[in-house]
C-alpha cells in the first residue's frame, strides 16, 4: 500500500493546511488537508476536508475509515476527484465548563480578597438594596451618637457650673447666718466676701460654654438644647431638649446677686439664702435629668449599631474558610478542565498516525 509521508505548513487559524503525499507504483494522489473553524469565536469546532486531485491513473479503490479518542475519519479514494469532509468531535463542553469554573474561581477570589459576598447589586440586588438601607442608617447613627455626646459634655459643663454655685450659695447662706446672729450687722470683709462670690457666680455661669452653647446662658438660640436620640430608616427619631436659662434669674439669686453693701447684705435674710440655694437645685435636677436621657440614648445607639453591623455582615461578608475551601476545589477542577481541553486537541493529530 506504500506510505504516507505528512509535512505541516501552519498558517493562520482560518487556514492551516497540511500536505499528504502518498506513492503507489506509477500512481501519484496529492492531498491538501484544510482546517476550517465552523465558530468565529472557537478554535476548537472544525471540519476537515480533504481534496485530491488524480495525476495519473489510480487502479482499483479503497475505503479508509479510522477512530480515535472520539474523532472519527471516512473516506473513500475510488480515482476519481474527490472532495472528502472528515467530521471531528470539538472540545467545546471542556470549554463550557473551563469558562464556568474561571467566572466561579474569579467570584471566590473577589469575595476573599474584598470579605464580602454581596459587594454590588450584580451580586445579590435584594440583598444589596437592604445593606444600603442598613448602611445609612449605620452612618446616620454615628452622627447622632457625637451630636449626643456634644450635647453630654454641654450638659456636664452647665451642671459642673452648678455644683460650683450652689457650693458659693451655701458660703453666702453662712455669711448671712453669721450677719443674723450679729444682730443685723454686716461687716465690711462679710460684704467683700459676698461680692466675690457673687464674680465667681457670673464667672461660672459664663465659662460653661461648649460648642456655643451654654445652658446657664439666657433662654432661646443658641443656647437652647434639642437633639435626637436614633435613627430609623434613615430618619431621625426621638428628642432630648433643655431650654436654657440664667441661674440668676429666681427670686432668692436676684436678691443674693443685689448685694452690695452692708443694708443689703444686712437685708438678704436666711429665708433668702434658702430660696436661692432650692432654686440652684431645681436646674441641677433637670440637667441631671437630661444628661441621663443622654446616656440612656448613647447607650441604646451603641447597641442598635452593634446590631446593625451584625445584620450588615450576616448579609454580605463572605464565609472566609468556606471561600477558601472552594477556592482550591475550583483550582483542581480548572486544571482538569485545561487537562481535557489539551487532550482533545491532542486528539485530532492522533489521525494523523494513522497515515503514516
Amino acid at each position: 500500500m506504500g506510505s504516507w509521508e505528512v509535512r505541516r505548513h501552519f498558517s493562520d487559524l482560518a487556514g492551516n493546511a497540511f500536505n499528504l503525499n502518498r506513492t503507489r507504483a506509477a500512481a501519484e494522489v496529492d492531498c491538501h488537508l484544510y482546517f476550517t473553524p465552523t465558530s468565529p469565536n472557537s478554535r476548537y469546532d472544525s471540519i476537515l476536508a480533504i481534496q485530491y486531485s488524480r495525476y495519473s491513473e489510480f487502479p482499483g479503490s479503497f475505503v479508509f475509515e479510522a477512530e480515535s479518542n472520539g474523532s472519527k475519519t471516512s473516506f473513500k479514494i475510488n480515482g476519481e476527484k474527490t472532495m472528502v469532509a472528515i467530521s471531528t468531535t470539538n472540545n467545546g463542553v471542556a470549554m463550557a465548563a473551563l469558562r464556568r469554573v474561571n467566572a466561579d474561581l474569579t467570584t471566590t477570589q473577589n469575595r476573599i480578597a474584598t470579605g464580602l459576598r454581596v459587594g454590588s447589586a450584580k451580586d445579590d440586588a435584594g440583598i444589596w438594596a437592604t445593606a444600603t438601607k442598613i448602611r445609612s442608617d449605620i452612618s446616620a447613627s454615628e452622627s447622632v451618637k457625637s451630636n449626643l455626646s456634644t450635647a453630654k459634655a454641654q450638659v456636664d459643663a452647665a451642671s459642673a457650673a452648678l455644683d460650683e454655685i450652689s457650693a458659693l450659695v451655701d458660703e453666702v447662706a453662712k455669711i448671712t447666718a453669721s450677719v443674723a446672729a450679729a444682730g443685723g450687722t454686716a461687716t465690711t470683709s462679710q460684704v467683700n466676701q459676698v461680692v466675690a462670690f457673687q464674680t465667681q457666680i457670673t464667672a461660672l455661669m459664663g465659662s460653661s460654654t461648649v460648642n456655643g452653647k451654654n445652658l446657664l446662658g439666657a433662654a432661646g438660640a443658641p443656647n437652647n438644647l434639642s437633639v435626637a436620640t436614633g435613627v430609623s430608616d434613615g430618619a431621625l427619631v426621638g428628642t432630648v431638649a433643655y431650654t436654657a436659662g440664667l441661674p440668676t434669674a429666681g427670686a432668692g439669686m436676684t436678691e443674693l446677686m443685689a448685694v452690695t453693701d452692708a443694708a443689703s447684705l444686712a437685708a438678704f435674710t436666711s429665708t433668702d439664702a434658702a430660696t436661692a440655694q432650692s432654686e440652684i437645685a431645681a436646674i441641677a435636677t433637670k440637667l441631671g435629668a437630661v444628661s441621663k436621657g443622654l446616656d440612656s440614648a448613647m447607650s441604646f445607639n451603641d447597641r442598635m449599631a452593634d446590631v446593625r453591623n451584625n445584620a450588615l455582615g450576616g448579609l454580605v461578608d463572605a464565609d472566609l474558610e468556606r471561600e477558601t475551601a472552594k477556592m482550591q476545589a475550583l483550582q483542581v477542577r480548572q486544571q482538569l478542565a485545561y487537562q481535557a481541553i489539551s487532550m482533545s486537541n491532542n486528539s485530532a493529530q492522533n489521525i494523523l498516525m494513522l497515515f503514516r
